[in-house]
């Protein structure tokens, strides 16, 4: 992997592509692949409700090259809860593509492509909209009506969402270390996953990396995640927003991690450290977090409200970077949750807007510096040099 950078700012005409079905789009530097995934073979339990989008549904890989193959690691992008479409990732894989590292969109569950359509029909968001205003009218939205509906209804969803999304990154992962992932010898066995997890994403690849197993040789970004529920007003989780969730879903989800406290161990040790993660780390797993050293980065956005950056200090006991980012939602692409337009707005999120140009390559030399950079050794081997 080089560490050139040759960023793509403007990523409309590929996106645009993507959604329509296009198998295979050549571009400069790089070809984006559109590859499926079947994620019924990790349903959590055999009682589970199916969706069919949920459980089959297609993600853009983004190789190196035109053509080439041998690929010996992968960059698995996980996005966060606000996220209704690739958008605004696809400058990021892009361009870290062009740099040499395939990447990975991977959508998580019951998010992005893997929503069930009847949920977010025009229709089906105008009822939503209307119930929320009904119990939050001074923080819903129509953009954040339909996740607040479905938190409201099941507070636990989302982390059983998480849970569910960290089994199907583990099977992408264990694709890959095989060599089967995308065919044609495009990635050899033993292939490495690192992960690049933004707010939701990022709690998702940190609880990975601590797990272990197919990921104890990963390297783990995170951006704008890390905070928890505890801590000052100025440091705990703050979801309200026009595009994640009206303020009672937001309490409503924020008081069903701490009622899975006492029983998160039951859900399995993912569900276990993602719990802790969002609810408090402990002082051992800050530890952890502390020795993982070249293995983790962590990055906030300096006006960040969501997950502020004093919070994801205070939760993690790590902070490797304040960016000066946007807002939370869209870090590379809006100043404001109210600027002028915001359909239109978010609508060109696959475009880095032109006051983060400076952020957006700053962040690119980092992750792609960390990702090249030499793995940790063990504490075993540290102590033996």
């Amino acid at each position: 992997m080089g560490l050139g950078i040759d960023p793509v700012l403007v990523a409309g005409p590929i996106y645009d592509r993507f959604r329509r079905g296009d198998a295979r789009v050549a571009a400069d530097g790089f070809e984006l692949l559109r590859m499926q995934f079947d994620a019924s073979a990790s349903r959590a339990t055999a009682d589970e409700t199916l969706w069919e989008e949920n459980e089959r549904f297609a993600y853009p890989l983004f190789v190196p090259g035109q053509g080439r193959a041998g690929f010996r690691e992968l960059l698995v992008v996980l996005n966060g809860l606000n996220d209704s479409s690739y958008r605004k990732f696809f400058p990021w894989a892009a361009s870290i593509a062009r740099a040499g590292l395939p990447v990975a969109i991977f959508p998580s569950a019951f998010l992005l492509n893997r929503r069930p359509r009847s949920w977010i029909s025009p229709t089906a968001t105008e009822r939503a909209w209307q119930a929320r205003m009904l119990v939050a009218p001074e923080s819903a939205s129509l953009i954040n009506a339909a996740l607040s509906l479905r938190v409201a209804q099941q507070p636990a969803s989302l982390l059983l969402d998480a849970v569910r999304t960290g089994q199907d990154v583990q099977q992408l992962a264990a694709a890959l270390a095989a060599g089967q992932l995308g065919g044609d010898a495009l990635f050899v066995p033993g292939a490495r996953c690192h992960l690049l997890g933004y707010s939701l994403g990022g709690y998702i690849a940190l609880a990975l990396r601590l797990l272990g197993g197919p990921f104890e040789a990963s390297k783990i970004v995170t951006l704008c995640a890390g905070a928890s529920i505890e801590g000052t007003p100025q440091e705990r989780i703050d979801p309200v927003s026009p595009f994640i969730l009206d303020r009672h879903a937001s309490e409503l989800l924020l008081a069903s991690v701490g009622s899975l406290r006492d029983r998160a161990a039951q859900l399995g040790p993912l569900a276990e450290i993602l719990v802790e993660l969002f609810s408090a780390a402990s002082a051992s797993t800050r530890k952890r977090i502390d020795e993982l050293a070249a293995d983790l980065t962590v990055f906030a956005g300096a006006g960040d409200r969501t997950v502020p950056a004093a919070g994801i200090a205070a939760n993690l006991g790590r902070l490797d970077a304040v960016l000066p980012l946007g807002i939370h939602e869209y870090p590379f692409n809006l100043a404001a949750c109210d600027a002028p337009d915001i359909p239109r707005e978010i609508a060109r999120s696959h475009r880095i807007a032109p006051a983060f140009e400076a952020s957006f390559r700053d962040f690119l030399e980092r992750v792609l510096q960390r990702l090249a950079a030499p793995r940790t050794q063990p504490a075993l081997a540290q102590a033996q040099a």
